[in-house]
């Protein structure tokens, strides 16, 4: 059976994703490999599905949009640069959320409620709202000076915008990066 690499996310403005891209060219300076996200594939994970069987998108589809009904659309601002695990050792570099918290942390744990009547199973971890920038492959000596620019960035601002609809992508790697197809979309009630 054909499957499909597949993860729910909201996306975030044309302004914000410039902003968090100008970030992402500050880090870049350093010495370290990282593998950087480009600003036309940044948004906001809620969940990872990973591969699924072609014939139960139009399923997942439907629960998704059931999932939203009634949840208003709400705003966001995306602030402050961290890192995962930790600052003075990153893996996986991000841009924080600041208004608009709790809002995606509702919606994650509907969507999550949802999609586990059909299978997928409820991630184990609490859900942080984060927008990933890149992830290092590999240490090196220019490591720590990525985790100083980090810190240095922590109260940086990219914006607000506002969270509408819920999308379901099918996400394709490739040796040039991810490309991302839209699948389905689930809009959220207006505020």
């Amino acid at each position: 059976m054909s499957t499909i690499r597949t993860f729910i996310a909201v996306e975030l403005s044309a302004d914000v994703c410039r902003r968090a891209a100008d970030l992402v060219a500050r880090l870049a300076q350093t010495d370290v490999k990282a593998k950087w996200v480009d600003s036309d594939n940044m948004h906001l994970t809620l969940k990872f599905l990973g591969d699924v069987p072609k014939d139960q998108i139009r399923t997942l589809c439907s629960k998704v949009a059931d999932a939203v009904i009634g949840i208003p659309a709400f705003s966001i601002d995306c602030r402050g640069a961290g890192a995962f695990p930790r600052i003075s050792r990153p893996r996986t570099i991000w841009l924080g959320v600041g208004q608009g918290t709790e809002d995606l942390v509702r919606l994650q744990a509907a969507i999550g409620k949802a999609v586990a009547k059909i299978g997928f199973p409820r991630d184990g971890r609490k859900y942080k709202p984060h927008l990933t920038l890149g992830r290092v492959r590999g240490g090196g000596p220019g490591i720590s000076a990525l985790g100083e620019l980090v810190e240095q960035n922590s109260d940086f601002v990219a914006g607000e915008c506002s969270i509408g609809q819920v999308i379901l992508f099918a996400s394709e790697l490739t040796p040039q990066g991810p490309i991302y197809t839209v699948l389905g979309q689930a809009q959220l009630a207006s505020a």
